[in-house]
């Protein structure tokens, strides 16, 4: 058995490859394999898709960038949020993050949370600026490194915040100890810098149109899920 772990934004939803994807997923799955979506969504913005799309044919989703699992009747197998003082202390000590008008805050299946929850699970920091992100992203970093995880959204230029030790890969480490499976067999796609750390981990595949950092990290380059998979069922 196999795992194949693919982000969702720009990767398996890229183009007009969804019904393509679909198939080959379905193909994956009836071969005996497991698949898996890994996004930096929320739940509800994540699920909310597939009121525009068909469903996507998984055995696990993996939400807020690794802070929340499910399996495939959307029951939380995992969640991981961010400890509220941590929280209330980046209020005082960084106020300009929560200026944006267009932040937003989520929990482990609420989309929209104020940030006195007592699970939150990722900020969202709209800045609309790849460059203000990482200036935000360094600050964060060297006062929160031990309790916050930093993502730069590069295509909305925006800085995402969940727990420390938060992201896709360490997500898949909580999967294959639940399954009892190795990591060998888990195989990753992705393109953006939230992708990263499982593309480096399990044989990742980046996207053709990868971020300039994925695509020159990860040298094996893919047009498509549905080419990864097809690849992927060939081998022995």
């Amino acid at each position: 058995m196999k795992i194949l772990v693919s982000d969702y934004d720009e990767t398996f939803a890229y183009g007009k490859q969804l019904e393509e994807n679909g198939k080959a997923v379905q193909n994956w799955r009836d071969a005996g394999n497991l698949f898996v979506i890994a996004t930096g969504r929320t739940y509800g913005d994540f699920f909310s898709l597939f009121e525009q799309n068909e469903p996507i044919p998984c055995d696990y989703v993996i939400l807020n960038h690794g802070a929340t699992i499910l399996d495939c009747a959307n029951q939380v197998l995992y969640a991981h949020p961010i400890d509220p003082k941590v929280i209330s202390n980046l209020q005082e000590y960084l106020p300009v993050l929560f200026t944006y008008p267009n932040n937003f805050y989520s929990s482990i299946k609420e989309s929209r949370v104020l940030l006195d929850h007592p699970h939150v699970t990722k900020l969202h920091i709209a800045c609309n600026s790849v460059a203000l992100a990482k200036q935000y992203q360094r600050m964060v970093e060297k006062s929160w490194k031990q309790d916050l995880s930093t993502m730069v959204i590069s295509r909305s230029g925006s800085l995402e915040l969940v727990a420390s030790g938060v992201n896709k890969a360490s997500a898949i480490e909580v999967l294959l100890r639940k399954l009892s499976l190795p990591r060998t067999c888990v195989y990753t796609v992705g393109d953006d810098y939230n992708d990263l750390e499982m593309l480096i981990l399990f044989h990742g595949a980046s996207m053709m149109n990868a971020t300039s950092e994925v695509y020159q990290q990860i040298p094996y380059h893919v047009p498509s899920v549905a080419s990864y998979i097809n690849m992927l069922l060939q081998e022995p």
